[in-house]
């Protein structure tokens, strides 16, 4: 707003901030009703936008192959989230969790949609200890950024687990290839709800 931008809301259940905004897009018609005349002009039902999403063209390349996948592969997604108080926690642990799987279910292959907001170099910070200064408080797992040439890039931990940094957004298309997904709380949860894909969410208390 006070770069001069229009501003446009999305309710899902009221509608709010109407004097403030230039436009607001309503879930349903039920709202309409409870907001004043004069902001009328102001909204327009646009459906659900997690409901109503459409189905996205796949990618040209089969998710397997850009993967390299072997037939007998399990893939697990891993979603820490995009800003610093999550990924400090998320990333680390989310490193030892593939550790832990490599060596007890080797055929899981784990893969991190990486938010379009990051980088992969910002992304391995969070996975060193000399540069997060949570890694320690959630017995984390140290790992090193590989860009090879060709492929794509990842983490290897230090007992030989790889996780796949998928940097193609949006990752719908991936995700719903993934039997499992391991996240934190935020939109993504409603987006793995919208795709079908069991997750587990969780929710590090080591640090509050």
């Amino acid at each position: 707003k006070r770069l001069g931008y229009k501003v446009v809301t999305y309710a899902e259940w009221t509608a709010r901030w109407l004097s403030w905004v230039d436009g607001c897009g309503l879930m349903n018609g039920r709202q309409l009703p409870q907001i004043p005349t004069r902001f009328q002009s102001k909204v327009r039902v646009v459906g659900d936008l997690i409901a109503e999403t459409q189905v996205l063209e796949p990618f040209s390349d089969p998710i397997e192959t850009s993967l390299q996948l072997p037939e007998n592969a399990e893939l697990l997604g891993m979603l820490p989230g995009s800003k610093p108080v999550k990924l400090m926690l998320g990333v680390p642990l989310g490193l030892a969790i593939a550790e832990y799987l490599h060596k007890v279910r080797p055929q899981v292959q784990m893969v991190i949609p990486v938010a379009p907001t990051l980088t992969l170099e910002t992304l391995s910070r969070y996975a060193d200890p000399a540069t997060n200064p949570c890694f320690e408080v959630v017995q984390g797992c140290r790992a090193e950024l590989i860009q090879p040439p060709q492929g794509l890039p990842y983490f290897l931990t230090e007992g030989g687990a790889r996780v796949v940094l998928w940097t193609r957004t949006p990752a719908y298309d991936l995700l719903s290839h993934c039997q499992l997904c391991i996240t934190t709380v935020g939109a993504n949860t409603a987006e793995l709800a919208s795709l079908a894909v069991p997750m587990v969410v969780l929710l590090p208390t080591q640090q509050l």
